[in-house]
């Protein structure tokens, strides 16, 4: 079975090739266009998706921050309880 896609792949790669070859200058243009426009949504992509992970990973930050100061607190105000319950 993977001899078979290799072959495929390898097949499909030597179509490919000769069709660029034979291409007019216009087409072979038109086709770096396209992949520079795929490159560069591509790009924009993974930078925007960054910035998200960024972000999200920010607000768990901050969240995590807050949950653990609201802890601290009650368990101050426990253990202040519980020392005026034992005077």
């Amino acid at each position: 079975m993977k001899k078979l896609t290799a072959l495929l792949a390898l097949l499909g790669l030597g179509g490919l090739a000769y069709y660029k070859y034979k291409m007019t200058p216009e087409e072979k243009e038109k086709l770096k266009e396209k992949l520079n426009s795929a490159k560069e949504d591509a790009e924009s992509f993974a930078k925007n998706l960054k910035e998200n992970v960024d972000q999200k990973l920010e607000q768990a930050k901050s969240e995590l921050g807050n949950l653990k100061k609201n802890t601290e607190e009650a368990s101050n105000d426990l253990l202040k309880e519980a020392e005026d319950m034992y005077n």
